[in-house]
């Protein structure tokens, strides 16, 4: 097996051959576009073939639609149809899926030198295919947009009849709709086919006896905030403890295997530097009050705060709640691994949900208070107007966005002249990269909460006295 130090090495000999496999399967997507077509045409053609029998005017009398069960068998129609769209895609699907696997996989293998290799059995990648990534895997996901498809043209057909709208307009409505279903799945099957190809790669670098992998943006990715250099781009990671991919909607990061001692070092080092874990007690007191709330509002926090923690102490995972800053309503829920709440979910959230504003409230399983990616969804999302770290021990940290918000999510030009000491002493070998990165952080989210919060300083509560 080659070991080679230079990422771009891996990037040319295995990202480069994911990123292709990964554009053919965009190809083969184009028969999931035909599919939905072909069953908007036939949602279409039910509601035309109902019209002409029993329309008047160009309209659906909504009694007769009742009576005569006509209303009722038309939605039995629709639920036929999406019923078939929905096998149709999810037999496709699959099969791209795990060709694409056993291409990644093949791929993989060669790019490290390794010519005499075994691929996994379909037991193996059926197992990977169905295993939950984020709260679910791609059939759940698919099924649930499918119901969710069903109920929207129902939706349609029975406003369109109180409505007295006409059979055109409905019409109209129906095939926008389907619309704009193919573009959830489209959506659906590019993030799981990143996922499992990446998922192929990793077996692959398991198989071989591979330690450490390095995630790796694609080229125009990495201005992205999530992903790009100043996220996850280039990070390295113990291969048991790498994050699951892909991290937001359209990402295309791939994993890497990692041999550069140097950057392996620097893992681990910020690997033991990390902060002390910390525990749930009942005993403890998760109370937050924050005098410009309500009482609602401070309690609806208040009980979410004592939620998080307790399930984080429990499972080892991070949670998180949305809760509406008006009503005091808990709008959202999700967890996943450390640092990682906030995916493809949360984001399709906010985005239908605009106009609200919300407060975020998510555990962190060790003493630390908040990260980067903590300030940078506080300060870079409009509808986040307060963040808040429970820590599982109770003591729990609270920044209100300010009036001012930086334009850009490139935090290191705001301290530009603190990050280049922190170069300089690199240079003069006074500190390790590693200690660097740490550094680096803590002076990005101090100097955040110093310019951007109201407070202007961390807001901390000890509900361990």
């Amino acid at each position: 097996m080659v070991k080679s130090k230079s990422p771009e090495y891996w990037e040319e000999r295995v990202a480069a051959n994911t990123w292709k496999t990964y554009n053919s399967m965009e190809e083969r997507n184009r028969k999931l576009l035909e599919f939905y077509q072909d069953a908007s045409r036939d949602i279409r053609n039910e509601l035309y073939d109902l019209a002409e029998k029993y329309s008047k005017d160009g309209v659906l009398s909504r009694t007769d639609m009742y009576n005569q069960r006509h209303y009722e068998k038309l939605q039995e129609r629709f639920e036929d149809i999406i019923l078939s769209l929905g096998r149709s895609t999810e037999k496709t699907s699959l099969k791209s899926l795990q060709d694409g696997f056993r291409e990644v996989y093949k791929d993989t293998a060669v790019g490290m030198g390794d010519i005499d290799y075994a691929m996994p059995n379909k037991k193996l990648m059926e197992k990977l295919l169905e295993e939950p990534w984020r709260g679910g895997n791609f059939s759940n996901r698919l099924w649930k947009n499918q119901k969710k498809l069903v109920a929207g043209l129902n939706d349609i057909l029975r406003t369109g009849l109180q409505q007295e709208k006409t059979v055109t307009e409905m019409a109209v409505n129906l095939h926008n709709y389907m619309g704009q279903g193919f573009n959830e799945c489209h959506r659906l099957v590019r993030s799981e086919s990143m996922h499992y190809l990446n998922s192929a790669a990793m077996q692959r670098y398991k198989d071989a006896g591979v330690g450490y992998v390095q995630i790796w943006a694609a080229l125009d990715e990495r201005t992205c905030e999530i992903c790009g250099v100043n996220g996850y781009h280039g990070k390295v990671y113990p291969i048991d403890k790498c994050p699951v991919l892909p991290f937001h909607p359209n990402c295309r990061c791939t994993i890497i295997p990692c041999f550069d001692e140097k950057l392996i070092k620097a893992a681990n080092e910020a690997e033991r530097n990390t902060n002390k874990h910390v525990e749930f007690r009942e005993d403890y007191d998760y109370t937050v009050k924050v005098n410009t709330w309500s009482e609602d509002l401070n309690s609806a926090v208040s009980r979410c705060a004592r939620e998080v923690a307790k399930k984080g102490t429990a499972d080892g995972n991070e949670h998180m709640y949305l809760i509406h800053a008006e009503s005091g309503e808990s709008s959202f829920y999700e967890k996943g691994l450390p640092g990682e709440v906030g995916g493809e979910a949360f984001w399709k959230f906010l985005d239908s949900h605009k106009e609200d504003k919300f407060i975020f409230v998510h555990n962190h399983n060790t003493d630390g208070y908040f990260s980067e990616t903590d300030m940078r969804t506080l300060l870079r999302e409009k509808q986040i107007s307060a963040m808040i770290a429970v820590r599982n021990d109770a003591v729990i940290y609270v920044a209100e966005k300010g009036e001012d918000v930086p334009k850009s999510g490139y935090f290191d030009d705001l301290f530009r002249d603190e990050l280049d000491d922190l170069t300089e002493k690199i240079r003069e070998k006074e500190i390790s990269e590693a200690d660097r990165n740490i550094k680096r952080e803590e002076i990005i989210v101090d100097g955040l909460i110093q310019k951007y919060t109201k407070a202007g300083k961390l807001v901390e509560i000890n509900g361990q006295k």
